[in-house]
């Protein structure tokens, strides 16, 4: 995958979790994908689009990344 995709990728993501779109998201991530939050907290697949389906993990914008930190 170069950067262009992954920044696609990325976007997509985003673009799924804000507007809550559980089974695009279902999709996009592996069935081993788990989400560590910056508290240290982790949540498997089914517990993270639980949270996005819920309003737990609640996103109304897209965040913007610094890629040169990134790749």
């Amino acid at each position: 995958m170069n950067e262009a995709q992954l920044k696609e990728l990325y976007d997509r993501m985003f673009c799924y979790m804000v507007a809550k779109d559980i089974p695009a998201l279902s999709v996009l991530h592996a069935e081993n994908f788990e989400l560590v939050h910056m508290t240290g907290i982790r949540q498997n697949k089914q517990e993270y689009l639980h949270a996005i389906k819920d309003g737990t993990l609640n996103l109304d914008k897209k965040v913007d990344v610094c890629w040169k930190d990134i790749l």
